[in-house]
């Protein structure tokens, strides 16, 4: 498994030209996990949402629904409960919603332990949140280091760096093209590995499975991509989150037509068919 700086390179040139503003639009307008947070901010609280979001992000592993219908059922079973009035309403509420969400079926009494122990190790922390959702998109960096520290878990790690994503998406309001200005290590869920075959930015794998498996040079690869692009990782986490189901599912040749008509809606022509080209460079491997 290698990285390979050739197509790193023409990747980033591709995202180049949406920059970072049309992916800001991207999540705004295609980013099913953004509107539901937004939802659920609109009924709670922009504070206590995003305090929800991380929580929740902390154990959105091994569900029993897409994602997309699994933040759903967030929003509108939190959303529901009316505004928290605490730190411990908002750790009750989230461990209610994982024993009555059939999403979180499985592992659900290791999940309800995981939400327990982060009420308790990052009470001032969510506390802080819940009070000033702004902290998220101001201390990113040190909010990841906190989480990892205080779960005793390595910031690598995908529910780690997707609940400071998933806070940031309770905390940013719609229309405020605000980026999250740091890079977190690349969440590698089936999407993002399957885009980072075909779009060739690592070779060396005929599994896609395996990038998830064995996610660090998926990582390091996003991560020369951010920085030649000037696309922080978060934002193109949700490029290919919103487009990476195309090549998964599709040949290669359809899967480019798809993801090219879904981002023409946010960004230049120019821009959607060079970011699909790229992303379409080869057809995905799928194991059988």
């Amino acid at each position: 498994m290698r990285v390979s700086e050739e197509r790193v390179m023409s990747v980033a040139s591709a995202i180049r030209l949406a920059g970072v503003d049309g992916l800001l639009r991207l999540e705004e307008q295609l980013d099913p996990q953004y509107d539901y947070m937004q939802r659920l901010a609109d009924s709670v609280g922009r504070g206590p949402a995003s305090a929800y979001a991380l929580l929740v992000a902390l154990v959105s592993y091994r569900l029993t629904m897409r994602g997309e219908e699994w933040w759903k059922c967030v929003s509108e079973m939190l959303g529901s409960r009316g505004r928290p009035r605490s730190v411990d309403e908002i750790v009750d509420n989230v461990v209610w919603f994982l024993n009555s969400c059939s999403g979180s079926l499985v592992a659900r009494d290791a999940k309800v332990r995981r939400v327990r122990r982060a009420g308790s190790a990052l009470r001032g922390l969510l506390d802080e949140i819940a009070r000033n959702p702004g902290a998220v998109m101001r201390r990113p960096q040190e909010l990841l280091r906190d989480i990892a520290f205080s779960l005793g878990s390595s910031e690598e790690r995908k529910t780690i760096t997707f609940s400071v994503k998933m806070a940031y998406y309770a905390a940013r309001p719609r229309g405020q093209l605000v980026p999250l200005g740091f890079n977190i290590p690349m969440p590698v869920d089936v999407r993002v590995a399957c885009v980072s075959l075909t779009s060739g930015v690592v070779s060396g794998v005929a599994d896609y499975h395996d990038l998830v498996r064995s996610p660090r040079e998926v990582q390091r690869a996003w991560e020369e991509v951010s920085q030649l692009s000037g696309v922080p990782t978060p934002h193109l986490d949700s490029l290919l989150w919103v487009v990476g189901w195309a090549p998964r599912d599709l040949g290669q040749q359809e899967a480019r037509m798809k993801v090219r008509d879904v981002l023409s809606a946010v960004m230049s022509p120019e821009a959607a068919d060079a970011i699909a080209a790229e992303l379409t460079y080869m057809p995905c491997r799928p194991a059988y």
